[in-house]
């Protein structure tokens, strides 16, 4: 019986069905987006919460994009979590990847990122995060969506109501990444120039904090702590002439376009400025295997395999690069 039911499709509430049918809100294993008006209240987002911590451990990761509604937003999602018992450790302003990496570095139970990705400006949203810093799958959806439907109420009593602990976690996620470089100190020597474009997002400090602490001079494009997107939020070429010119006009080594949340990148050069989005994935992996080893290497560390693990929307030069290198895919 408890098997299939995991397995059996749960059905929104329906008022929430209405909203999702209406185009205000948006429900997938991507997260909950919504529009301000129309797609989030706060009654509604305070259901989505509570559902959320219905179903989850002790320690909730937070952070959030830079968007004008973020931290009206946050303040309903700290009640929530307060309110059902809950450990917040609260990154502030961080970019998805660096919410994520601290859910794993903590060991937290979950994470709750406030963005709406690529979206436009009038659109918020939760992603959620479960042990790991894994983003929710199939199953997890589906559990969170019965809590919900079930109005499961996930309140403490008064003695044992949540707390909140603030850490620098892009600090923390930098920190990570540097250990990880295994040529830091060669790459500081080239003393790169580096344009980046952060849309005035998430990322608009934190990646030119990783740049800088590896040496790169870094030239700043949309890096303002403003409530707007000088741009279209998704990164596409016609988005991004101004970023375009940047670069060949400054001669780069390399430059950096990001979404709001930052976990789009799409790298330019100086000789024709953005390249396509789908060349991300591909040239990283490229990096990788000039720096580290391909797969006639042995691996390193205990339990760990050597192998190139993406996810569908992903393009298929990534596994070209792979299986050319030898890494299983």
């Amino acid at each position: 019986m408890a098997a299939s039911k995991k397995s059996k499709k749960v059905s929104l509430p329906q008022e929430v069905q209405k909203s999702v049918d209406s185009g205000n809100l948006m429900v997938s294993v991507s997260g909950i987006r919504g529009t301000l008006p129309g797609g989030f209240s706060s009654a509604s987002l305070a259901r989505f919460v509570q559902s959320f911590a219905a179903m989850t451990g002790k320690s909730i990761v937070l952070g959030n994009d830079a968007r004008p509604s973020g931290e009206a937003l946050r303040s309903i999602i700290q009640g929530s979590l307060l309110l059902s018992g809950k450990e917040i450790i609260d990154t502030g302003l961080a970019p998805t990847p660096t919410v994520k990496a601290v859910v794993s570095a903590r060991k937290a139970s979950a994470g709750i990122i406030v963005t709406a990705s690529h979206n436009p400006i009038q659109w918020n949203g939760l992603k959620f995060l479960k042990k790991g810093g894994l983003f929710f799958g199939a199953s997890e959806l589906e559990s969170w969506k019965r809590a919900l439907l079930e109005a499961t109420d996930s309140t403490a009593a008064p003695k044992k109501m949540g707390t909140i602990k603030t850490i620098d976690g892009v600090s923390l996620h930098i920190e990570s990444i540097l250990k990880r470089i295994p040529n830091v100190a060669q790459i500081r020597k080239q003393k790169y120039r580096v344009v980046v474009d952060g849309v005035n997002g998430a990322g608009r400090e934190a990646l030119p904090l990783l740049l800088e602490a590896l040496g790169c001079k870094v030239i700043r494009l949309n890096c303002e702590s403003t409530l707007d997107f000088p741009r279209p939020p998704e990164p596409t070429p016609s988005a991004l002439k101004e970023f375009s010119k940047l670069c060949i006009k400054e001669k780069v080594a390399a430059g950096f376009a990001l979404d709001p949340d930052a976990d789009r990148l799409v790298p330019g050069t100086a000789i024709s400025g953005a390249i396509n989005e789908e060349y991300t994935l591909p040239l990283a992996l490229m990096g990788y295997i000039q720096t580290v080893g391909a797969g006639k290497k042995k691996a390193t560390g205990k339990g760990r395999r050597k192998g190139v693990v993406v996810n569908l929307s992903s393009s298929l030069l990534t596994e070209i690069v792979a299986l050319e290198a030898g890494l299983p895919f």
